[in-house]
């Protein structure tokens, strides 16, 4: 969010920036802890003894979401090899607000 706040910064705040800080106020924020250091080298080592490791940013995602029992939003295909972890399909907003 601060990197697409950032490179409009210059500019008048735009529809995307205001949207991203209303989205930010409205949410909790999860932190990392011992509890989901765990669960990230659980799934990591599962995932590496499956050959199907995935990229280790998103792999802190997974173990958060793992953690908390949340569901991922994204369109990487690759979240759906994590063991207990529901994906759903991340899409394009329509081009005109409803």
């Amino acid at each position: 969010m601060s990197y697409t706040s950032a490179r409009g910064s210059r500019l008048a705040p735009t529809r995307t920036s205001i949207c991203l800080r209303a989205l930010a106020a409205a949410s909790a924020v999860l932190s990392c802890d011992a509890e989901t250091a765990a669960c990230y080298g659980e799934l990591k080592a599962s995932l590496r003894a499956k050959g199907t490791p995935i990229p280790e940013n998103d792999l802190w995602i997974a173990a958060l979401a793992t953690q908390h029992g949340l569901t991922v939003a994204s369109r990487d295909e690759y979240f759906d090899v994590v063991p207990g972890l529901v994906r759903v399909a991340w899409t394009e907003p329509s081009a005109t607000p409803p």
